[in-house]
């Protein structure tokens, strides 16, 4: 099958579109019958088409033109997901385009980066593993124990492909691998960049989503149940995150009859974790009991809701090398305007506006 067939499928997909609704956006100007054939590489469309096919999915015309269909690994979407096939296949389409505009730009500039595996994590086959294995990440990326400013950059650092889609808000984030060798996270930029007025962003989620879906990567998971895997994962992100020594300091070696709220707010804001998972890491260090881990998540739902709690997360999250990239790119003039616009997935106007406003 032709690039061109790939794509315009590709295309049709990532909007969530079937061959019926895409000829009907169109108004019947291209019949569902013709779309197909141009799917399965049988006809290819004429430029006039072509150009009709881009307006109606919000592409470019050269879209269709690239020279890569980029082969992504499988998602491990949760099995407890209700998003739905039809959204999984959309979100699969959205990540291979980002993925392949980032890899385009990297050729361009000639910064293709390698991923730099962690040495020495051992197998996990137990909580204590995967607290192991968390200790010796932090060691060979030099990490020390102190709070890590912005998780993305750092995994970015690495090598990690991280990419941000606006989503659903019951996603979080999931990853990948794309050429078995370049790690892919991807997570919810409404986490970044809240959505809704009032709202607050969601950096302390978006952190442990992030290190989970990495733990997912790179931990040497040994035969355990989903569930099982997922609880390494989670173990593994709250370490990294809150090591057990910080939790040694900030709230003493010894089991705690009682804890103060302000206690919990104090070190998420230090360390940009959550409460809800500050409790997980005391309890795993029986720091508290289960009654009182019990008790703190039942006020924190009963006064918060699920996915709220008080505090905030004074760290400032947001993948980092991509626009940075782009910007070189730009100021290089190695790219033009509306090139950059294409990667950035904006319209030509609305960049050169924003790029008058930050030219000096």
């Amino acid at each position: 099958m032709s690039n061109l067939a790939l794509r315009l499928k590709s295309a049709r997909v990532m909007n969530g579109l079937t061959l019926e609704s895409l000829a009907e956006k169109m108004e019947n100007a291209v019949s569902k019958q013709a779309i197909q054939q141009y799917e399965s590489g049988s006809r290819n469309p004429g430029m006039d088409v072509l150009r009709a096919l881009s307006k109606a999915l919000n592409v470019r015309p050269d879209y269709f033109l690239r020279e890569e269909y980029l082969p992504l690994g499988d998602f491990k979407f949760r099995k407890r997901s209700k998003l739905g096939q039809k959204w999984e296949d959309a979100f699969t389409e959205k990540v291979r385009d980002a993925l392949e505009k980032y890899f385009d730009l990297e050729e361009i500039l000639n910064a293709r980066q390698q991923f730099i595996k962690p040495p020495k994590l051992p197998a996990i086959s137990s909580e204590q593993d995967a607290e192991d294995a968390a200790d010796a990440f932090r060691e060979a990326f030099s990490l020390g124990s102190d709070p890590i400013i912005n998780v993305l950059e750092m995994l970015e650092s690495i090598g990690v492909k991280v990419v941000a889609l606006e989503e659903l808000p019951d996603f979080d984030g999931v990853s990948t691998w794309v050429r078995e060798t370049i790690p892919v996270v991807v997570v919810n930029k409404n986490l970044l960049v809240p959505t809704r007025e009032g709202e607050k962003a969601k950096h302390d989620r978006l952190r442990f989503t992030a290190l989970h879906e990495l733990a997912h990567l790179i931990l040497d998971i040994k035969d355990c149940t989903e569930k099982e895997e997922e609880k390494y994962c989670h173990i593994f992100a709250g370490a990294v995150l809150l090591p057990k020594s910080r939790i040694d300091e900030h709230f003493g070696k010894i089991h705690r009859h009682r804890i103060y709220m302000q206690e919990l707010i104090n070190v998420k804001e230090t360390y940009g974790i959550s409460i809800r998972a500050i409790l997980m890491r005391l309890r795993r260090h029986d720091r508290i009991s289960d009654y009182d881990l019990k008790t703190f998540f039942a006020m924190l739902n009963r006064t918060y809701g699920a996915k709220n709690e008080p505090g905030n997360c004074r760290n400032v999250e947001k993948p980092f090398r991509f626009e940075q990239l782009l910007y070189r790119a730009l100021a290089e003039e190695i790219i033009s305007v509306s090139k950059a616009a294409e990667f950035w997935g904006v319209s030509l106007s609305d960049l050169r506006a924003h790029l008058s406003k930050i030219i000096q």
